[in-house]
Parts: C-alpha cells; structure tokens; sequence
C-alpha cells in the first residue's frame, strides 16, 4: 500500500509538471503570435506611409494644387521725355467652368416663366438663379443668356475647357461679379492696350493683339509696327506659381513649391521720338493734306547730328485700339514701307558727287539750253541757257543736273549713290522698311543715266531721304537712322563725301529757300534754311500721268549748323497747287519752325548778334 501510494504520489506531481510545460507553450505561442500580428502591423504603417502616403499625397496635388502661369507684363513705349505712348491696363476676363456647375435641371419653357420656377425651387437653387439675374445685370446681357451658359446640359458631349463669358471687364466690375459667389465662375486676370494719344503714333507704334493658349492663358503680342519689331524686348519671360483651388474651381492661396518661377516683366522701349515734335507735325501734315485735297501725306523729322527719328507722321492716320476698324492700307507706314520718285530731291546727290570729285565748283557755269538725248527732248519748265552749278540746284534745272551726270562714269556713279543707301534698306529697324529700286548701272540706257540725275527711274522711301541728306549735315558722314533714343551711344555714321563739299553744298542749298528760289515758301524768319523742292509724276498704267504728282521738300536747318532734317511728301495733291515748292515747302517751313522752337533752337540771326555782343 505504502509503495502504490507514493507511486501515486510521484505519477501526479509527474503530470502536473506536463500541465505547466503545456501551458507554458501555449501562452509562448500566444506572445509570439501577438508579436508577429504586432510586427505586421508595424511594417504595413511603414509600408503605408513610406509609399503609399506619397503617392496618394502626389495624386492630391494633382487634384487640389494647380501650376498656375503668371503672364509677364508687357513693358511700355515711351517717348524720349517719358512721356507714354503705348501701356498696359490691368482689365479681368470673366470665364465659366463646366465642371463646377450645378446640376439644377431648367426646362427651356420654365425660363419664361420664372416665378412659376422659384416655387418649386429649393432655396440653394433661388439663390444661385437670384444670383444669375444679378450677373445679367452686371454684364448688361440677357437672362435668358446668361441661364443657357450656366445650364450645365449645354456643356453634354463638348469639351469641357472654360468658357468666356465677358472679356475684359474692369476691377470694379469684376469685384461685384466675385461678392455673387456664384459656382463655376472663374475671375483672371488680362490686360489690355492702351494708347493715350490714340491716332497720333498709330502707323509707327503699330498693333497688338491678345494671344491665348490652350489653357486661356492670355498676352499681347505686337502685330505690326515698333510693336512687333521690338516684341520680345517688351514681352517680358512668363513665371508660374503654384496654388490651391477649392472644390469650386478658385483659387484660394499661394503655396511655396520647386515648381514655382519668378515673373519677368517686360522692359520699356525708350523711342527717340518727341511727342510734342510728333503732335506739331501731324496738325501740319493733315492741315495741307486737307487743304490741297490730297490722296496722304508723310512727313519725317530727323535729328541731323545722329540719325534719330524725332517724329514720323502718315495722313490718313488710325486708332491702333480700333484697328480692326481701318482698311489696313491706312495702317502702312508710307514713310517707311513706300516708295515714291523722289524728283529734283535727287540733284543735290549729283551735284555734291562732281563738286567732291573737283570737276567743277559751285561757280562753274553750265550749259543748260534743251537737248535731245535718245528721241527724247531733256528740257526746264523755264528756259535757262546758262546755270551756274549754284544755279542748277537754286531753280532746279533738268538739264544742267543730267549735263553734271554725264561727267561721271557709270559704275562710278552708281556705287556713289549704292553708298549713300539708294536700293538699300535704311536699316532703321522698322519692320518692312523698303530697300527701294534702283538698277544696276550695266542695265542703265543713256536716257537712263540722264533721267536718274533728276530723280526718274530710282524710287525711296521718304525716310531713306531723309538719312541721304545726313551727308549734308553732318560733314559729309552717312548716319543711320534709329527709332530708338541713343542716350549716350555713338551714332552710326561712314564718311561719303568731303567735309569742304558738304560745307559747299549747304552754300549752295540754302539759295533754293532764298528769293529767286524755286522753295522760298520754305524759309524761315531769323533762320538760314538750305532744301530742295521737287515735283514727281506718277507712274499710272505704266506711264507718267500729266494730272498725278507727288510734291516733296527735304531740307534742314539752321543751314551752317545744322540740327534737324523735315521731309514732306503730299501724294496726288488735287486743289492749290501741285508744286513742291507751292504745296510741300509751305508745311516743310511750319513743322521746321515748330520743331526747332520745340528744341529751343536759337535762331540764326540772334546767335550772330549775341556773338557780336561779346566780342
């Protein structure tokens, strides 16, 4: 009994100690399942928020953040005082975004029927069609427009980009349209361009228009005229910043982000040209257009020391805000972009030629009596038997220029005149400018050579004059003429002729203004004024018309130092003369005197006597 008992004994404490082991193993599985669950756990937060966060947070970007182009502004255009000519206005475009509109159903037959509509409308959707007749208001547009536009049903099975609904509205506007709070309404801002002198600089200036891309990011880009020549220099580099948009498409605050680019506005253009020298030549240029009944007129002013242009006026003129109004004829700039037969305006070129080659001085005499030449009679208005080369340009003989012509060779002649830029562009930077024709002197008849002498058989443009007769005022030097103020920087300029035969010229020059003179009309009180007058017929159905001229001046002054070169040009003059000197010196006398007080130019008369009071 004794040995069965303590077997007993020994067997119980035996399976005890099975029971502990047991459940110890147990409760060791338990723990390392929970570590394991636990370690799980662990690894998908950090799966989760190493990868799976980042992603999701980049897909919210792309849906609540938005890269938003901030458009540069255009720099202005200024006069060489400051003064604007051409700006930008800050205006606000109003847009409708297809997206954000609520999906209120409006049958067609309800629209005339609105207050039948608002009792069956929940008070969100009284409010948002409230609202929209307010808008309609505002626009100054029909209701039942401004309910199609907001209808989303009209947008079914069309690309759902925004919609335009106003351009260009001002702050004001664009404020009470924003206080509406109206779903799908999108304010961005525009500008547009303004002109304060409205036709005054239109053929120069020139045109813009508005440039959107894909996205309905809108700028202005130049058309025509200084504005598109110079339109990268004023466009300025676009930016870009990023955003955050509302569930209602607007735009509520700025982020920082690597995607964000500075703006770079554009710069001013600093113009050579005067505004008040600009104004006083256009009241000129349209009072003798008027006057003498004419097709246009141009007229150019240029600074006889550097080349700049100090006014530049075409008649007809434009509104470059309206042009779209204008035959687009009127916004050529005739100075520049056309030619015309420049007549006697051309002899002072030959003249000057023989003088610097020493065939003659100014008081060669010249035999000036008619002649034939080719079957064809070369003959003066007046009979002249005998000129003085002084005389040949005083009362603008034919003959006596084409006698002068007929000294120099050719090829010699013709690389003169190339040189002085006939059949060549000015270079002035103004788009279009014309290079004129002149043809080379191996294609050149006798006649040819004779008639070119006179200003027949060679076109220019009134500006390519213009700089030709710089080698008259500034000592024999070619300058080349820029719209652009120079502030500081030299002059372009190339030595043509001798500085004692431009001296010589401006002598024998200054006798046209003076009494006996074919451009008396053109003389000023208390000034020395040296010019040419010419008269040109125009080529009509390929032959010179008797009944169409273009009458012309070039000149400049004060004729011993002088300061400023005017070319007029009045195309087909029909009442009051047609003369160059009778209808082109008159208004060439008004611009010259206006500009030259405008600078503060001391008259000719005065500055001797002051001169003599101090010596």
């Amino acid at each position: 009994m004794l040995i069965q008992d303590n077997y007993k004994q020994v067997r119980s404490n035996q399976d005890k100690k099975k029971r502990r082991i047991s459940e110890n193993n147990r409760i060791n599985l338990v723990l390392n399942i929970l570590f394991l669950s636990f370690l799980a756990i662990f690894v998908r937060v950090a799966y989760f928020q190493m990868v799976e966060v980042p992603k999701w947070e980049a897909h919210g970007n792309n849906i609540y953040y938005r890269s938003v182009p901030v458009v540069a502004e255009r720099g202005r255009i200024v006069d060489r005082n400051g003064v604007i000519l051409a700006m930008n206005e800050p205006m606000r475009n109003v847009l409708v975004d297809p997206y954000q509109l609520p999906k209120f159903h409006i049958e067609k037959m309800k629209l005339q029927n609105k207050p039948k509509l608002l009792l069956n409308m929940q008070n969100s959707e009284k409010e948002f069609y409230k609202n929209l007749d307010q808008l309609a208001m505002i626009l100054d547009q029909p209701k039942a427009k401004i309910y199609q536009v907001f209808d989303y049903r009209t947008y079914e099975g069309k690309s759902k980009g925004d919609r335009y609904l106003k351009r260009k509205v001002d702050k004001e506007v664009a404020n009470k349209i924003k206080e509406l709070n109206i779903p799908g309404i999108k304010i961005t801002p525009v500008a547009e361009r303004r002109y304060p002198d409205g036709n005054l600089f239109g053929q120069v200036i020139g045109v813009t228009k508005m440039d959107v891309d894909s996205n309905k990011n809108e700028r202005i880009i130049g058309l025509e005229g200084l504005e598109y020549q110079f339109d990268k220099y004023l466009q300025g580099e676009n930016g870009l910043r990023v955003m955050i948009q509302d569930n209602n498409g607007r735009y509520i605050d700025t982020v920082q982000s690597t995607k964000t680019k500075p703006v770079l506005d554009g710069k001013d253009l600093v113009l050579s040209i005067d505004k008040n020298i600009q104004s006083a030549t256009m009241d000129t240029l349209r009072e003798t257009v008027i006057y003498h009944k004419a097709v246009s007129g141009s007229a150019v002013v240029l600074d006889a020391k550097n080349g700049e242009v100090l006014a530049m006026v075409n008649y007809p003129d434009f509104d470059p805000a309206r042009f779209t109004e204008y035959d687009p004829t009127i916004r050529r700039n005739y100075a520049v972009n056309d030619l015309v037969e420049p007549g006697s305006l051309f002899k002072p070129f030959i003249v000057a030629k023989v003088l610097d080659d020493g065939k003659v001085n100014p008081n060669t005499v010249i035999d000036t009596y008619p002649y034939v030449l080719s079957n064809h009679k070369i003959t003066d208005t007046v009979l002249y038997p005998q000129l003085t080369v002084t005389g040949i340009i005083t009362k603008s003989s034919n003959v006596g220029s084409s006698k002068l012509m007929s000294m120099l060779d050719s090829e010699e002649v013709y690389n003169y005149l190339s040189s002085i830029g006939i059949g060549k562009k000015p270079n002035s930077e103004f788009p279009g400018e014309a290079a004129g024709v002149f043809r080379n002197w191996r294609k050149w008849y006798p006649l040819d050579k004779a008639t070119i002498s006179y200003g027949y058989g060679v076109q220019m443009s009134i500006l390519q004059l213009a700089r030709a007769y710089t080698i008259f005022t500034n000592d024999g030097k070619l300058l080349t003429p820029t719209f652009l103020k120079l502030q500081g920087k030299r002059p372009i300029e190339e030595r043509i002729i001798d500085s004692k035969t431009s001296a010589q010229m401006r002598d024998i020059m200054t006798t046209v203004t003076e009494p006996g003179g074919t451009g008396v009309r053109a003389a000023i009180p208390d000034f020395k004024v040296a010019g040419k007058s010419g008269t040109a017929r125009k080529l009509v159905n390929g032959r010179y018309s008797p009944n169409s001229h273009v009458a012309m001046f070039a000149g400049y002054a004060p004729a011993d130092n002088p300061r400023l070169i005017v070319v007029v040009s009045i195309n087909n003059p029909r009442e009051n003369g047609y003369y160059g000197g009778v209808v082109a010196a008159p208004a060439f006398k008004k611009i010259m005197s206006s500009s030259l007080s405008i600078l503060g130019v001391v008259p000719t008369k005065q500055l001797v006597a002051n001169k003599a009071a101090n010596n």
